[in-house]
């Protein structure tokens, strides 16, 4: 009496696999409670107001809740500039994508505060925050390293 062979070839594990991820999807799905879910919950930052000026907005989880505020593209339509919001930080900070490399970034209220930050080597960056709880104008500008024309985002209020 001869014995089969019990190996399988590429298309049988294939499939034993797929079954495998099916069922553990499936586990996973049934092991949430009922009322559960599966999506993070929103976190606040960990500074408010006054407190967040000169932090990092993404050290801090002020990007939590962060929206664009104002944007402006340069004139020579390369680079971004967004100056972005935290509700629950009551802060903002200016964002800069497609800039050329080490240029100069700031953001600003209208009581004084002032931080300037520099993009990285591809042209991008964020500076620190300053305090915006709705009774503050803030705006960011973006300055090209080679001397150009400088592109600011109009004032904002939260």
């Amino acid at each position: 009496m001869s014995q089969r062979s019990l190996s399988r070839g590429p298309l049988s594990r294939a499939v034993t696999g797929m079954a495998a991820i099916a069922f553990a999807v499936a586990g996973l799905a049934v092991a949430l409670p009922t009322g559960a879910s599966a999506t993070p919950a929103t976190v606040a930052g960990s500074c408010n107001q006054a407190g967040c000026n000169g932090l990092d907005p993404y050290a801090t989880g002020c990007t939590s809740d962060q929206y664009v505020g104002a944007t402006r593209t340069s004139d020579d339509g390369l680079t971004t500039v967004n100056l972005m919001y935290s509700p629950s930080c009551q802060a903002a900070w200016t964002e800069v994508w497609g800039g050329q490399p080490f240029s100069m970034i700031d953001v600003a209220n209208n009581v004084f505060n002032y931080y300037t930050a520099y993009t990285d080597e591809w042209g991008n960056g964020h500076t620190p925050m300053v305090t915006d709880p709705g009774t503050t104008r803030s705006h960011g500008c973006y300055y090209p390293a080679d001397g150009g024309l400088g592109t600011c985002t109009n004032a904002f209020l939260a």
